[in-house]
């Protein structure tokens, strides 16, 4: 598909082809995480393209779609089958508020491939379900400093609980059902 929109650089001069032109070529694809072009002198093209991680799948209208880590939700039939469990994201979210999520897990140490599902809510604030059947609740303010709670806890294995509460800010509040 990306070779067939590149046929128009058939026969063109490379001297005038600018790099706006691949720019605009290449965001057309959520799956294209980065793109270098490389200008062989007199004729030739080097193109090469890395594709983006997929981080986690949503459904959204109906339709299944997953979350590349450039940020893009990229449609279902847009690419191979994803053969890797990803975690699903449920709710009214923006991709780049789970990328924040996934970022400040990322720095804090925390892989998100040991978690099943993220639950996004309409006050801005994130259920997290582990696939060890622990739910985090984490607060919408100080996110950096509640996954570090997150993490302290869960490298604790002495302690046996299946929710985590981190909402009320000073508080934290362990249950087991």
């Amino acid at each position: 598909l990306i070779k067939k929109n590149l046929t128009e650089l058939i026969d063109n001069n490379i001297f005038l082809l600018k790099k706006k032109f691949f720019f605009n070529q290449f965001q057309k694809y959520n799956y294209i995480e980065s793109f270098k072009v490389i200008k062989e002198f007199p004729s030739k093209l080097i193109i090469h393209l890395e594709p983006t991680n997929i981080i986690a799948s949503t459904y959204m209208d109906k339709k299944k779609y997953y979350l590349g880590s450039n940020g893009k939700l990229i449609e279902e039939n847009s690419f191979k089958k994803q053969t890797k469990t990803l975690p699903n994201i449920f709710g009214n979210f923006t991709p780049n508020e789970f990328i924040n999520l996934f970022n400040e897990m990322e720095k804090k140490g925390l892989n998100y491939n040991d978690y099943e599902s993220f639950f996004y809510f309409r006050s801005g604030r994130w259920d997290i379900m582990s696939k060890n059947n622990i739910l985090i609740k984490l607060p919408k303010e100080n996110l950096g400093q509640s996954l570090s709670i997150v993490k302290k806890i869960l490298s604790n294995n002495n302690i046996l609980y299946n929710s985590i509460d981190l909402r009320i800010p000073n508080q934290l509040i362990l249950t087991n059902v």
